[in-house]
Formats: structure tokens, sequence, C-alpha cells
């Protein structure tokens, strides 16, 4: 991963990003959170969100950047202060540039990795979503503290190096 992150003294920047589907429409629920608030906001939804035409009507008059099955996500990741996402696939990456996130798990898996990410100094673990963006706006609150975004860009790098693919193929070849 040759993506360089960096880790700003304000939180401007927020993506929000919950896969394929999002089949709770969380995007949308989030999102409403974020219309009178000063951020600059992104979405990345998946090739598979349903309610494409929903979110394209909330964001019509807004300066509320959306992507639609974005391919090569880390370039437009590296250019975010904190990302919003579900703990699937994402964190890794995440945790791999370092980029400060706040998760929301969407099943028991993703609940595991997000408790794993977050006992390793990487990511907060939001839960599961309650209806209420109360706990979001804490947590980002609580990370808008600079020490606080640099030791978990920290932590996410050294807990996911990047380098999995090379040890695997290396176990592969001594076979």
């Amino acid at each position: 991963n040759k993506k360089k992150f960096y880790v700003n003294k304000k939180i401007k920047k927020i993506l929000i990003i919950f896969g394929g589907n999002d089949e709770n429409n969380i995007t949308k629920k989030i999102l409403k959170n974020f219309m009178d608030k000063e951020y600059n906001i992104t979405i990345i939804i998946g090739p598979s969100y349903k309610y494409l035409k929903n979110i394209e009507r909330l964001i019509s008059n807004s300066k509320i950047k959306l992507y639609q099955n974005k391919k090569n996500i880390a370039n437009l990741l590296v250019k975010q202060d904190i990302v919003i996402s579900s703990a699937g696939i994402t964190a890794y990456e995440l945790a791999s540039l370092g980029i400060p996130s706040i998760f929301m798990p969407m099943d028991k898996y993703q609940m595991k990795t997000a408790r794993e990410m977050e006992l390793n100094g990487f990511g907060i673990n939001h839960g599961y979503w309650n209806n209420s963006c109360k706990k979001l706006d804490e947590m980002i609150c609580t990370i808008s503290d600079y020490h606080i975004r640099k030791k978990m860009s920290k932590c996410g790098k050294k807990l996911v190096d990047g380098k999995g693919l090379e040890r695997v193929v290396k176990k592969i070849e001594q076979m």
C-alpha cells in the first residue's frame, strides 16, 4: 500500500461508506445528521445499493459528493479526516491506511471486527445502528482531538501492515 494518509489538525472531511448494499439504508439515516453541519461529506455506495434516488434527492442542493461503485477507493479514503463505515473488508483497508474510523457493524461478524479494531487502538466501535445520531456525534467529538486520531492512525498501520498477500504467497511457495 503506497497511499499516504496524514492526520490533519481538525476534522473537515468525513466519508461515509457501508459496503455493497447497505440494506438497512444507514447511509441515508446518518447523512441527514450532517446536512446542517460544516463538514465536507463524501459518500461511497456500492453496486447493490437500492436507495440511490432517495440519496440523490436528499443531497441535490448540497455540496455532498456521491460516488457509486467506486473503484480503487484508497485514493478517496486518504483525502478524508475520518471515515464512518461498516466493519467489513473496508475496515482492514482503513486500518492499513491509518485513517481514523467509526465502525457501525452490520452483523455479528462485523461486530467482532469492530470490537477487535477498537481493542487494538484503531477505530471506535459504535455498535449496531440505534436510530439516533447522538452517540455518533459524541464519537466524532471524541476523535476531534488531534492526538487521539494520530494515535489511532499509528495503531491501524501497526495492526494491518498491508503485507498479508506477500506473506501468503511466500508460505505457498515454501510448500
